[in-house]
């Protein structure tokens, strides 16, 4: 189907209340009194406000990328690089969802820390005859490490995971998917962490540092964080022997390692949490071309400067996904 591009209803009421009563809580206003850092409720607003508006475009940009590569049948090849699984599938990350549609599965638990990519998701699997479970709150919270942060709201009901469930969750953490599983006694059966690189993903407010200088937060969290974050957790939410697939998106030179030899890096990064069984490199449409998010875009915008390397990256020619299916080691 097209696009989508209209949410049903929005978060930022929620975040704009949960938002002052964490900043009005006294540890935290101590905290930021400590810090010598504004409370002023205007900031508060502005900030949340940009949030939402971050959010929503993330969601429709993203949509616009995701629907060409199942229209150019991208998710087709993964689905056929992946080995038949019986149970759960988790899709990390899983937008609007285009692969989960693509996948035609009964079980499946589709997370991601925005809501709106996960309206998205609802509205494009219910247009295909799929019914879907969705849990897309979130709020506000605070961290000192971290800052304010965006946090997915618990969910304490007990799920039907014999359909398809769409869960506000943070991939740094995946607590949520956590709690639902070990409320219900139950992990995995396997996971997919598709389309990592190139463009990054939403990660927490950054608070801080938009009251110490006024200036607009970063909301994304590099690849290998991101990859990293979601590897240290696989164990928690994945039966032990289970199988976990990564692709990762770049053009040559684009993503810090021999992106040849995806299989060899996992394995040598990550030995005591998965092993790597196959890998394969496949081309795939240039994001950078697309008109959604990509660096080509970025460049474009007079306010951001990029390095000459980054320029460079911006106008690659060649783009690539690189798969890797990687057995669980340990729960």
């Amino acid at each position: 189907m097209d696009q989508l591009t209209e949410f049903q209803h929005n978060y930022l009421e929620e975040w704009l209340r949960t938002g002052h009563e964490t900043i009005e809580n006294s540890r935290v206003s101590s905290y930021l009194d400590s810090l010598t850092i504004s409370k002023s409720p205007k900031i508060t607003d502005d900030l949340l406000r940009a949030l939402d508006i971050s959010m929503q475009n993330y969601a429709k940009s993203w949509d616009v990328v995701s629907s060409k590569h199942r229209e150019k049948g991208l998710y087709s090849r993964i689905k056929e690089f992946m080995r038949p699984l019986e149970g759960i599938l988790v899709d990390i990350g899983c937008g609007g969802g285009n692969f989960i549609a693509e996948l035609d599965r009964q079980k499946v638990i589709g997370l991601d820390i925005n809501g709106y990519a996960l309206q998205l998701a609802q509205q494009r699997l219910t247009s295909e005859g799929v019914q879907t479970s969705l849990h897309d709150k979130s709020y506000i919270s605070f961290d000192p490490q971290r800052g304010f942060i965006l946090k997915p709201h618990p969910i304490l009901e007990e799920l039907n995971l014999d359909g398809i469930n769409l869960i506000c969750d943070d991939v740094t953490s995946f607590d949520n998917t956590m709690r639902v599983l070990y409320n219900q006694g139950v992990k995995v059966n396997g996971a997919v962490f598709l389309l990592s690189g190139g463009v990054n993903i939403h990660r927490s407010v950054g608070f801080l540092d938009f009251l110490r200088t006024g200036k607009a937060p970063g909301s994304e969290a590099g690849m290998f964080e991101a990859l990293t974050s979601v590897i240290n957790n696989i164990p928690k939410i994945c039966y032990k022997d289970s199988f976990v697939y990564f692709g990762i998106r770049g053009a040559e030179g684009d993503v810090g390692f021999n992106w040849k030899d995806i299989g060899s890096f996992l394995t040598e990064k990550f030995t005591d949490k998965i092993e790597v069984e196959r890998s394969e490199v496949i081309p795939m449409l240039d994001e950078r071309q697309s008109g959604g998010i990509s660096l080509k875009v970025v460049a474009s915008d007079p306010r951001i400067k990029l390095t000459p390397e980054q320029m460079e990256r911006a106008q690659a020619k060649e783009y690539h996904l690189l798969l890797a299916e990687a057995r669980v080691k340990s729960d």
